[in-house]
């Protein structure tokens, strides 16, 4: 095989998500979604950092001036302490929903989706915010807004409602962000979990965990496996790529639902991991920062 798994970083994540890398400094940043809490950690010296969100945080992404998260049903700009800089309140309201996976695209806009807490209704959506400030709604109708990852260009966006089964493919409008022409690109058979994360790397291709399959896959455009890593917890989540070459996928994970015969099989649930391969990933954007030329 051409992987080499490790536990990056023991703990006992209730629901660790959207990993990112910050290439500057050198550290991943990672959120436990139920804990409230934003995470730091430096794997240089094992250490993890972290400040309390205040409410349950869906995902967090670097920005021009520290870091953009979304929290409650506000997204925040703050510094790497957590302390806040700018908010953009009251995104969505009442309590069926909250905030999930998000992602940069390389125009320096900030998507980010939100989930039915039950995961059974279509009250999700997908948001985008501009670094001027403006919020739109790109997609509706969405039960579990999930894994997303962007081509290049900026041109396409990948995006998994986990439900579904299914990684869709939308045209992005460079200018504003808006989406269209949604497609099918493949769909996950049921026998290989439900879809969680999603990254591309500089191949192109799709990485995807698997929630309740305990694998990260590594997908071609046709949905052809290419290669798959197990991992020792069934509920692998948020996927990135991360060290100084971005030859590491680092992998979030959860312990929210399982029950103590399973914990007690999978004492690492809830850990972050890192798999040293072959594949290379692709730089961090940055919230307010296009990076095309």
């Amino acid at each position: 095989m051409n992987e080499r798994l490790e536990v990056a970083l023991v703990c006992d994540a209730i629901l660790g998500e959207t990993p990112v890398w910050d290439p500057v400094d050198e550290v991943l940043y990672w959120v436990d979604i139920v804990g409230k809490v934003v995470h730091r950690y430096d794997p240089s010296n094992g250490t993890d950092a972290s400040f309390n969100a205040g409410a349950s945080v869906g995902c967090v992404a670097l920005a021009s001036e520290g870091l953009i998260f979304a929290a409650g049903n506000r997204i925040i700009q703050s510094d790497i302490a957590g302390a806040p800089r700018l908010v953009c309140n009251e995104i969505f309201s009442g309590r069926r929903v909250r905030f999930n996976d998000g992602r940069v695209d390389p125009y320096g806009r900030f998507y980010v989706g939100t989930m039915d807490l039950s995961e059974r209704e279509p009250l999700g959506a997908l948001y985008c915010l501009s670094s001027d400030g403006v919020l739109r709604t790109v997609l509706d109708s969405l039960v579990v807004s999930n894994g997303l990852d962007f081509s290049d260009d900026g041109s396409v966006l990948y995006h998994i409602d986990s439900p579904t089964r299914s990684v869709k493919s939308y045209a992005v409008d460079v200018a504003d962000g808006r989406l269209s022409r949604p497609r099918t690109v493949f769909e996950i058979p049921e026998s290989l979990g439900e879809p969680d994360g999603l990254v591309i790397d500089a191949q192109g291709y799709l990485w995807i965990s698997m929630w309740g399959g305990g694998k990260v896959i590594r997908f071609d455009s046709r949905g052809e496996i290419l290669q798959s890593v197990a991992l020792p917890v069934s509920q692998p989540t948020g996927i990135t790529f991360g060290g100084a070459a971005l030859d590491e996928l680092y992998v979030c994970s959860a312990r929210d639902g399982l029950d103590a015969e399973q914990l007690a099989r999978e004492p690492l649930a809830g850990s972050v991991f890192r798999i040293q391969l072959l594949a290379v990933g692709r730089p961090t954007h940055v919230f307010g920062i296009c990076s095309l030329s």
